[in-house]
């Protein structure tokens, strides 16, 4: 998700009159202004008093205010700031000004938003994932982090269903969970990823088997499933024939 901080003010510089005469006085030091000055936070300084609260920097050009412990409001400069918003980029350490990720409770400038293992850029339209408090592209996430598929061994990316055996969790793609529950029976590991040949791949190469898998496991499920409603329909047929004492229909039908 990209945000930015919106709140910073420009510092306005006013002068007094030719005269130098100003019936304000500063609303830090208490002395006449005369010169140059800011007008900001419902009062007016000088220059030189217009300071950062944390750092005591003179503020020239951005700030932004904040309620100090006495209850008055101070200007902070930006780089405090993004201090006290802990708005720093976990990849280069820096502050951050403009669009930033938030991902993993951590925060990124856009183009510093990359995986944790390949340092791959996420572009706008990029999957990433998450896996302790790491983020991984679909190629590492597939070969670190992904539950492998009980039925196929093929890393399982998207959807899923969680079963339990023996105390122990297992978890599969739907299809093959289907095709195990009703027929008994496992596709097994596709041979292009068998005796891990998936740490070979590049992450084209990966994800075009695993597409090829989902795909091939789809079309079994559809198959069987369509003969088991066929089987279905004919038993049915079988056995109205059959209680109607069409022995010979039923036999047929069957």
């Amino acid at each position: 998700m990209q945000a930015s901080i919106t709140d910073v003010n420009s510092v306005n510089v006013e002068t007094t009159s030719p005269s130098g005469s100003f019936s304000q006085p500063c609303t830090s030091c208490g002395i006449s202004l005369s010169g140059l000055f800011v007008r900001a936070l419902g009062g007016f300084y000088h220059i030189e008093c217009f300071k950062c609260l944390d750092c005591g920097d003179v503020v020239a050009s951005k700030y932004v205010s904040i309620t100090g412990p006495e209850g008055k409001l101070h200007p902070l400069c930006e780089k405090d700031y993004y201090r006290r918003l802990h708005h720093v980029c976990h990849t280069c350490k820096k502050f951050i000004q403009g669009p930033f990720i938030t991902a993993c409770g951590k925060k990124y400038h856009v183009d510093h938003f990359t995986c944790t293992e390949c340092r791959t850029v996420f572009g706008k339209n990029d999957s990433y994932y998450e896996h302790d408090g790491r983020v991984l592209c679909h190629y590492h996430y597939s070969l670190i982090a992904a539950a492998k598929c009980t039925g196929c061994n093929v890393p399982i990316i998207s959807r899923f269903v969680e079963s339990k055996k023996n105390d122990l969790n297992e978890r599969w793609h739907p299809e093959c969970y289907m095709i195990n529950k009703f027929w008994n029976v496992k596709l097994g590991t596709p041979v292009a990823l068998s005796n891990g040949n998936d740490k070979s791949m590049t992450n084209e190469e990966l994800q075009r088997e695993q597409n090829r898998s989902q795909v091939k496991a789809q079309h079994i499920w559809s198959i069987l499933s369509a003969f088991e409603e066929s089987s279905a329909s004919c038993i049915s047929e079988m056995l109205i024939q059959v209680s109607n004492a069409n022995f010979k229909d039923g036999v047929r039908d069957g």
